[in-house]
C-alpha cells in the first residue's frame, strides 16, 4: 500500500517500484502483484505488467481484479484482441460485473461500433441508474453517435454525481473539445486521481497528445 501511495499520490515511480519489489521480497501476494502490474502498465512496461497480473490471477483465479487490470494493459498496448479476451474471461467469472459492461462499451466506442456501445450503455442505464460510471458510459455512447447535445447533458449529470474528472475529460475528448478535456485532466491531476496516470497511453487522447499543455501534464505526473 505504501508503494501505491508513493506512486499515485507522490508520483514518485522510482521509489514506488523499490517498495513494490521490497513487498514482494517479503512475501506479499495477490494484491501486490496486481497493483504492481497495473503500475507497470502506466509506465509502458507491458510485458512485465502481464507477468505480474498473470501471477496474481494464478494465486486468485476467481477474482475479477487481475484480468480487469490486464484488460487495461492490452488497451494501452493497442491490442484489441487481447483486451476482448480479458473481458471475456471476466464475464465467465462474473457475467454481470459492471466493469466488464462498462469496458465493453468503451472498447466499442474506440472501434466506432456505436450500436454495441449504446446497447451496453442502455443496460447500465436500466441496471445502475444513479452511478457516475453509468452517466459516463451514456455520454460516451452519445459521443460515438455524434450526439453532442446528449453528451453534454450526460456530462452535467456526471459532474452532479461527482464523477472523476478524468472520465469527464474522456467525454470532452470524444466530442473533440480539446480545451475542456485538458482542463478536466488538470482537475484530475490536482485531485491525484489514479486514472490520471493513464494519460501517456490512453487511446482516447491521441488527438490532443501533442498539445503543449498535455505534454506538460504528462511531465507533471511523471509518466513522461
Amino acid at each position: 500500500m505504501l508503494a501505491v501511495v508513493t506512486y499515485c499520490y507522490d508520483w514518485n515511480w522510482d521509489k514506488a517500484e523499490e517498495q513494490f519489489r521490497r513487498a514482494l521480497d517479503l512475501g506479499a501476494g495477490v494484491g501486490t502483484h496486481e497493483n504492481y502490474g497495473w503500475s507497470l502498465a502506466t509506465q509502458g512496461r507491458f510485458a512485465e505488467a502481464h507477468e505480474q497480473l498473470r501471477l496474481a490471477a494464478e494465486q486468485d483465479p476467481l477474482s475479477v481484479a487481475p484480468p480487469f487490470d490486464e484488460s487495461f494493459v492490452y488497451s494501452f498496448d493497442r491490442n484489441v484482441a487481447g483486451e476482448r479476451k480479458m473481458l471475456a474471461e471476466i464475464a465467465h467469472i462474473q457475467p454481470d460485473f459492471i466493469g466488464v459492461r462498462a469496458m465493453d462499451a468503451v472498447l466499442s466506442v474506440q472501434e466506432k461500433d456505436c450500436p454495441s456501445a449504446r446497447r451496453e450503455a442502455d443496460w447500465l442505464g436500466k441496471t445502475y441508474t444513479k452511478l457516475p460510471v453509468t452517466q459516463a458510459i451514456l455520454a460516451y455512447a452519445a459521443a460515438c453517435e455524434g450526439n453532442k447535445g446528449e453528451t453534454l447533458r450526460r456530462v452535467r449529470e456526471m459532474v452532479a454525481l461527482w464523477a472523476p474528472a478524468y472520465q469527464v475529460a474522456l467525454a470532452y475528448a470524444m466530442i473533440h473539445d480539446q480545451d475542456d478535456a485538458i482542463a478536466e485532466l488538470e482537475k484530475s491531476a490536482d485531485a491525484h486521481e489514479e486514472q490520471i496516470l493513464y494519460i501517456k497511453y490512453d487511446p482516447f487522447f491521441d488527438e490532443i497528445r501533442g498539445d503543449p499543455q498535455y505534454v506538460a501534464l504528462e511531465k507533471r505526473v511523471g509518466v513522461l
